[in-house]
């Protein structure tokens, strides 16, 4: 499922949401871990839903369709994130 994800932006966004406590992650969460402004990363987001990663699950609040995923990265990492590439 990571690689599916892609690399650059959706690598720092999945592992901003799995460091959220909650199974819902609020964008401002996100904004504030990966040192984005929502507007610089709504299209990642709209990809991650398309490619069945995460779900929107209100307006400004997201989530992981499995939620294993989460754990996956908690404990051991994503691919890379030694750089963002712009997507």
């Amino acid at each position: 499922m990571l690689k599916l994800a892609g690399s650059g932006k959706y690598q720092f966004i999945l592992e901003a949401m799995a460091e959220h406590n909650g199974p819902n992650v609020p964008l401002s969460f996100i904004s504030d871990k990966i040192g984005l402004a929502q507007n610089q990363y709504s299209i990642n987001m709209s990809t991650l839903v398309d490619r069945g990663i995460i779900n929107r699950l209100d307006k400004g609040v997201y989530g992981f369709v499995d939620p294993l995923l989460k754990e996956y990265i908690r404990e051991f990492g994503i691919i890379s994130v030694s750089t963002v590439e712009q997507d």
